[in-house]
């Protein structure tokens, strides 16, 4: 996946009026699976930025790029992969919550390449910390096997099916984090950390790309854009950046400002 970032240098200088190279470029900069992003801007401020955010919902904007770029297979792998780390991330924070990290471990590790004893994990998990039905895709043509027909089929999906897909993924993985946020805030801190990257490898700048999910201290997620709506304002925010990159080599004029994207390394 690909971030926007502004050199946090280049955008400090421009801001204390050295604007004698004009405004600085915004980069699209990918992030490596441990969540650290690094880049050397066009004149050579190298920049480390750890991104914080949790890989289901990293792989679920993945996803949404995917999709902005027309590459709908691809963005069916990823939301179905989101899923599962939801999955996942749910059962660390229970056993979090009752200071079971190792059991956790020792329980996890031999399902890891199973998908399905995974889920079954979780649903044994789920049901004892819930009275309610269990979230999961159905079993028909708009769940598990239209997923299944992509992924292990070969089968290429059109822009409608793919978001129709994506927006139930999105649905489910509110409905399995969100009240985690009320009732476990300090275990979802804990096991959040605990994913990072180990401490001597951070870089000592963070940032929190906030995009699908904008989960509310109170645990009530916050209502943010259909996933369709999300894709437009993705693919007007590439036009956004191409267009803000040409204005970028031009000094700006008296009172102009030039607005810049919702991601930075600050």
């Amino acid at each position: 996946m690909k971030v926007l970032i502004v050199c946090p240098k280049c955008n400090q200088m421009y801001f204390e009026g050295n604007t004698a190279f004009g405004a600085p470029t915004i980069h699209s900069v990918p992030i490596t699976d441990n969540g650290i992003c690094i880049f050397t801007c066009e004149r050579g401020h190298t920049t480390s930025t750890l991104f914080t955010q949790p890989k289901f919902e990293v792989l679920c904007e993945v996803a949404a790029q995917a999709i902005v770029d027309g590459y709908f297979r691809d963005a069916v792998a990823s939301f179905a992969a989101a899923l599962e780390r939801a999955m996942e991330f749910y059962c660390r924070v229970i056993f979090n919550t009752r200071g079971k990290d190792d059991e956790f471990n020792l329980a996890w590790n031999p399902l890891d390449k199973s998908s399905e004893r995974q889920f079954g994990f979780f649903h044994a998990v789920f049901s004892m910390e819930n009275s309610k039905k269990v979230p999961a895709l159905n079993d028909g043509k708009k769940g598990t096997q239209f997923r299944n027909k992509v992924v292990h089929k070969g089968y290429i999906p059109a822009k409608a099916e793919t978001v129709e897909f994506g927006q139930t993924i999105v649905d489910l993985i509110i409905e399995i984090i969100a009240p985690l946020h009320t009732k476990y805030a300090a275990s979802v801190s804990n096991v959040t950390e605990a994913l990072l990257p180990p401490r001597a490898e951070r870089p000592s700048s963070r940032s929190y790309n906030r995009s699908l999910f904008e989960w509310q201290q109170t645990g009530e997620r916050f209502p943010t854009l259909k996933l369709s709506t999300f894709i437009e304002r993705e693919s007007e925010q590439k036009k956004h950046v191409a267009f803000s990159n040409f204005l970028a080599g031009f000094p700006p004029t008296p009172g102009s400002s030039l607005a810049l994207p919702r991601t930075d390394c600050s």
